[in-house]
């Protein structure tokens, strides 16, 4: 996945370079006016296929945290690659915001479900 963005993406300020957004707790400073550009336009939807058939997609806007400091804006990526592997990553919050997890340790099994909008949307 990294390799593909640093392909297909550097157009993207701080994607790529030395100091990558794929670096540990680097973010980039934007104009908050470029945030949508970035994120409807400019990034892929990432989709996951699970076993079972089951996917997850994240969009630029689930897989970017975007916030404040001073007078900074930032957006930083919400995925975590791990240094030393070919290809692995640690998506943590990032998922959890849009999915639910049950982690069943007995049977050794995950469970997912994508989230509702508000506890008000939850079906009895």
């Amino acid at each position: 996945m990294k390799a593909v963005f640093l392909q297909k993406y550097c157009s993207v300020k701080g994607l790529c370079g030395d100091d990558s957004w794929f670096d540990s707790g680097l973010c980039e400073t934007f104009d908050p006016a470029e945030e949508d550009d970035i994120l409807d336009n400019k990034l892929p939807v990432i989709t996951l296929r699970l076993k079972g058939g089951y996917i997850i997609e994240l969009t630029p806007r689930d897989y970017l945290l975007s916030y404040e400091f001073g007078n900074e804006h930032y957006m930083c990526l919400g995925i975590m690659y791990m240094a030393g592997t070919s290809n692995e990553f640690l998506f943590g919050n990032t998922i959890n915001l849009k999915y639910s997890m049950i982690y069943d340790r007995q049977k050794h099994q995950l469970g997912i479900g994508k989230r509702a909008a508000s506890c008000a949307d939850v079906k009895e």
